[in-house]
């Protein structure tokens, strides 16, 4: 059962790539459906990954943490324009929960998953019950994780794509500084409050070690390192034109698709690497 879903997780990374490669390189005829595609999968991923290390109890308590979390702060955001900026959500994500796209908690617990495991790999702790100071140092480190992604993604999927726009804008191509520090409040405090979970409600008490092989653990290392090599494309493929936030302000989106990539190497690619360093550096736990 194991190999099948190590097997599974290999077929979901290899159509990730081919997918985001025909939607980057197409003439953009299925619209609405890539995002929602592509966070489909990712969560496909982090379901058959997350049930192996977790049991299915807890692993439900991190995805309904995520959700209600992300989305109570993502409809806060979108009405008071806390703790993000102000901002909305257009229709291109798919249907809504009050004011956001039920994708963009899918995408929260998706992302945050992947973020969860490999802030353990990287620190070498594999731990079910994060003990002692990796109660809060865990969750730490698993945020700037993920808002590693946001860092990337977030001016494309905004002043580019019009996912959501920006009322102010913002100097990062349209996106303004606030909406790092309010994605960073939002995912630590999922973060946290599962790691607190696990400590006091968790179906295991122990300490134990997720024991599990070191290719499984470097899957959620290549499947990130996946989504970040996207923008490195896209600097390859992309065309370049001006584009217009909603303050009026004009930027180019080469200077977009290159800042991505340059991002997305030295952040995402690079925790990805190091991940899998600590990974097969550990000969005693895995």
């Amino acid at each position: 059962m194991k190999n099948l879903k190590i097997h599974l997780n290999w077929g979901l990374i290899f159509f990730y790539i081919l997918f985001t490669i025909y939607a980057d390189t197409s003439d953009n005829s299925l619209g609405v459906a890539v995002p929602i595609i592509t966070i489909g999968i990712l969560f496909l991923f982090a379901v058959v990954h997350g049930v192996t290390i977790y049991s299915l109890k807890d692993f439900i308590a991190f995805l309904l943490i995520c959700l209600i979390i992300s989305n109570f702060f993502e409809n806060l955001g979108v009405v008071t324009g806390f703790p993000f900026g102000p901002y909305h959500y257009t229709d291109n994500m798919g249907p809504k929960l009050f004011y956001v796209p039920i994708t963009v908690g899918i995408a929260y617990f998706s992302m945050g998953y992947l973020s969860w495991v490999l802030a353990h790999a990287v620190l070498g702790t594999y731990q079910y019950v994060p003990q002692r100071w990796n109660k809060l140092i865990v969750p730490l480190v698993a945020t700037f994780v993920m808002v590693c992604w946001d860092v990337v993604m977030d001016p494309l999927s905004s002043t580019f794509s019009h996912n959501w726009i920006w009322h102010k804008g913002g100097g990062y191509f349209g996106v303004p500084f606030q909406n790092f520090m309010g994605w960073y409040l939002v995912v630590y405090s999922y973060n946290q409050v599962f790691a607190l979970y696990l400590d006091r409600f968790s179906s295991r008490t122990s300490p134990a070690e997720m024991i599990q092989p070191k290719i499984f653990w470097s899957q959620v290392a290549f499947m990130y390192a996946v989504v970040a090599l996207e923008y490195p494309f896209l600097s390859l493929v992309g065309e370049n034109s001006q584009i217009m936030d909603q303050t009026g302000k004009v930027w180019w989106t080469a200077d977009m698709y290159d800042t991505a990539a340059i991002i997305s190497i030295y952040t995402m690619i690079f925790i990805a690497f190091v991940a899998v360093v600590r990974i097969y550096q550990n000969r005693e736990r895995l």
